[in-house]
């Protein structure tokens, strides 16, 4: 509580530093949102853009070795697949 005491009465001086602050704050959260969110949509747009997903696809399933012909079968003998390629 002792540590306290000095900036309330600080405060109680100038109130006027309290409120510059708040409103340094507010500035300073605005501009980090404001990146953030940016951030976001440049990188939603980018891999939107270079995703190139047919539009008839409900589901991708990709794997680092590759689908051989013996799991495209298999795929497509699930219910509900009509179609897998590999590519």
């Amino acid at each position: 509580m002792s540590a306290v005491v000095p900036h309330l009465r600080t405060v109680r001086r100038a109130p006027v530093r309290l409120l510059l602050c708040g409103v340094t704050i507010a500035v300073a959260a605005f501009f980090i949102t404001a990146t953030l969110l940016g951030r976001d949509i440049a990188l939603r747009t980018i891999t939107d853009d270079l995703t190139s997903i047919p539009e008839a696809a409900s589901a991708v399933v990709r794997s680092p070795s590759g689908f051989g012909p013996a799991e495209l079968d298999r795929a497509e003998g699930l219910a509900g697949v009509t179609g897998s390629t590999a590519g």
